[in-house]
């Protein structure tokens, strides 16, 4: 099974749960690329040759990411004939992979078959000064915080992978 792990990240939190849902994608004998949504021409990456995708971004202010949504806008047709996978970091879990599913297009979202949510990270070293003013005003304070979880990594995979399942 090869799976093309599409992913946006701002400060780095989604680019490490796709590297450790790719090595475990790998650990379950399946093939996995990257595809970082904030490099030039990736929104217009071909799809063909991966068997399935997944799709995997923040939550900012309360909001999936706008690259993650408009590249599974964009490319509905193509991904309802793969098989599709969805995971979200972020540090409030009300926000978490099911939130993400209901901005997706309808017939994709009925289409998931793995979601994982993965917890968040606020690393105050590397937000810039409106974000750290944010934090501060949501939060009451501007100290970095971790509820990063990667224990659900490895079912995530096992539900892209499957046993070579069809779409």
């Amino acid at each position: 099974m090869k799976i093309l792990l599409v992913f946006d990240t701002k400060h780095g939190t989604s680019e490490e749960a796709a590297g450790r849902i790719a090595a475990a994608v790998k650990a379950k004998g399946g093939e996995a690329q990257l595809l970082d949504l904030r490099t030039k021409g990736a929104a217009a990456a071909s799809l063909s040759g991966y068997d399935a995708v997944a799709l995997g971004a923040p939550f900012y202010m309360g909001s999936w990411s706008k690259r993650a949504r408009s590249f599974a806008s964009a490319r509905e047709a193509e991904l309802l004939g793969k098989r599709l996978g969805i995971f979200a970091v972020g540090s409030n879990v009300e926000l978490g992979d099911k939130a993400a599913l209901a901005t997706l297009p309808s017939a994709l979202a009925s289409k998931v078959s793995a979601t994982a949510y993965l917890g968040g990270r606020f690393d105050i070293d590397r937000l810039n000064g409106l974000e750290r003013f944010i934090v501060k005003m949501v939060a009451g304070k501007a100290e970095s915080s971790s509820t990063l979880d990667f224990g659900p990594v490895d079912a995530f995979a096992e539900a892209l992978v499957g046993a070579g399942a069809s779409v």
